[in-house]
């Protein structure tokens, strides 16, 4: 059974890293973490999870909310891969 933990984020720069670090540190090698961005206009988000991407420890895809939350959730679900979804 694999998890995968999804986050919906814009301009979470404060936040994101170690959110994402204490992710990394307790996921299983069958786990993933599912990141969708509404597009965050911040330099720091962007950078932490581009960073992220390239390394290989995040699945990030870029979509605006559209004041949809429903939608972006709906959008993160299909992304994954894992049995559950935290």
């Amino acid at each position: 059974m694999s998890l995968s933990f999804g986050i919906l984020t814009h301009n979470e720069g404060e936040y994101i890293e170690n959110l994402l670090q204490q992710l990394i540190r307790i996921k299983k090698d069958d786990d993933e973490i599912v990141v969708i961005d509404d597009y965050s206009s911040d330099k720091l988000t962007k950078a932490i999870l581009e960073e992220h991407e390239a390394e290989g420890n995040i699945k990030l895809f870029k979509r605006p909310l559209n004041k949809d939350f429903a939608s972006q959730k709906n959008f993160l679900n299909s992304m994954r891969s894992g049995d559950w979804i935290i």
